[in-house]
């Protein structure tokens, strides 16, 4: 099976979506949200919990980022008028491919399984190629230009002739002020959070672990997904997808970007 096309249940490597999204709608990284465990939904059903069902009391989103509390997400997802569809909305512009294929379709592949608008979207349940993965944490990392993912870059003949050179077809998914701050959140998963590992690459980067787990509690979808300055400011943005049985895989997407910079709340 080729991983890097099937992928698997993103994890918590999707909340920088919904992030996205509650920005967009209004918030700041300052605003705080109830991170507690259990956390009871308003009109009943499952509760949601954190890891370890650990409570934090209340935390803003940075602090919902860096530890990758799911209650803070959930509320935040309900603080989002039409929060959900918000948040599928939001991944889309990003580079995120729709539970089924868009017309015209995009992303490799061209769908993302489970991609529905439930409470949980932000825990991520639904299926994303780490290719697609990529590419939406490369919106990120181009401050808010999301570019079409793509195979060729160039085809050259047996006497040097170029024969086809890939054009990138980009568009503007989210503003740089709201791309800027969840890439500052990214970079304190890094610093300080869940992420921590990545600080001995020695440079600046800003990423994101997810896991899923199974009926029987067992994990199986790992995730680490981030992205680090070039020399040439160049993004090369990669995730890191592993599976049962110690399978992996890995791809790379790069977009033009500076540096990035660490604005702050808000």
């Amino acid at each position: 099976m080729n991983w890097a096309v099937s992928g698997g249940q993103a994890g918590s490597t999707f909340k920088p979506f919904a992030l996205a999204a509650g920005l967009e709608a209004g918030y700041e990284l300052k605003d705080t949200f109830d991170g507690n465990s259990p956390y009871y939904l308003p009109g009943g059903g499952r509760p949601f919990e954190n890891q370890g069902n650990k409570p934090y009391g209340r935390v803003n989103l940075i602090k919902a980022t860096e530890d990758s509390i799911n209650t803070a997400y959930i509320d935040l997802t309900l603080g989002i008028p039409d929060g959900p569809k918000k948040i599928i909305k939001t991944a889309e512009k990003m580079g995120i491919p729709p539970a089924e294929p868009a017309n015209p379709p995009y992303g490799i592949p061209t769908k993302s399984p489970g991609l529905e608008p439930i409470t949980g979207v932000a825990l991520g349940s639904q299926t994303v190629s780490p290719i697609n993965m990529a590419n939406g944490y490369a919106t990120v990392a181009n401050r808010g230009v999301a570019a079409d993912a793509y195979i060729i870059e160039k085809v050259v003949d047996k006497d040097g002739v170029v024969r086809y050179t890939h054009k990138v077809t980009d568009h503007r998914a989210i503003s740089e002020g709201i791309s800027d701050d969840v890439g500052y959140a990214l970079q304190q998963v890094v610093k300080s959070g869940s992420g921590t590992k990545t600080l001995s690459l020695g440079r600046p980067a800003g990423g994101k672990t997810g896991t899923a787990t199974n009926g029987k509690g067992e994990v199986s979808s790992a995730w680490f997904v981030g992205y680090t300055p070039q020399p040439v400011h160049r993004g090369d943005v990669r995730p890191w997808h592993g599976h049962p049985g110690g399978s992996r895989a890995g791809c790379r997407s790069t977009s033009a970007v500076p540096t990035p910079r660490s604005p702050g709340p808000r």
